[in-house]
């Protein structure tokens, strides 16, 4: 199986969008667009091998819109999109998340943590059959009660 590599696009602060598709044998996404402080879209799929989604887009200060399905392979959301201020739009999430303790934080940790969807009317549905979601709101709410992440 695939893992992206995480030094190849994190940091990258001249990335401003991301439309290439990723291949199926990808199964980890840690870190891939961690920092890229200039990503303002994400037109791509989450390939349904990946299992790790550890801080994929946490500081993507910029990216204001997504639309994207969490496959259920996906075991590990902590930090995912932590610190995504201006990020609307509609995540379905279908992953594994259980409250399973990684690192001493639970699967799903500051998934949605710091001050996500806060600034510039943001606003982020989430969906899905995990069986997590209020956790998950909970979680993101404890770190910033303005975060407007509601379940559909």
């Amino acid at each position: 199986m695939l893992q992206i590599c995480n030094l190849l696009l994190n940091g990258c602060t001249s990335l401003k969008s991301f439309d290439i598709a990723i291949p199926n044998s990808v199964t980890n996404m840690r870190s891939t667009f961690s920092g890229c402080t200039n990503l303002k879209s994400f037109n791509s799929s989450i390939p349904n091998n990946v299992i790790d989604m550890y801080a994929t887009f946490i500081q993507c200060i910029n990216l204001t819109y997504l639309n994207i399905v969490i496959p259920e392979s996906v075991t590990n959301m902590q930090y995912t999109f932590g610190n995504c201020l201006k990020l609307k739009g509609t995540i379905e999430i279908n992953a594994k998340i259980t409250g399973k303790i990684i690192n001493n934080n639970p699967d799903y940790f500051a998934c949605f943590g710091f001050s996500t969807a806060t600034q510039d009317n943001a606003k982020i549905i989430i969906s899905g059959t995990c069986s997590m979601l209020q956790e998950i709101v909970d979680d993101a709410k404890s770190y910033n009660s303005n975060s407007n992440i509601v379940i559909q």
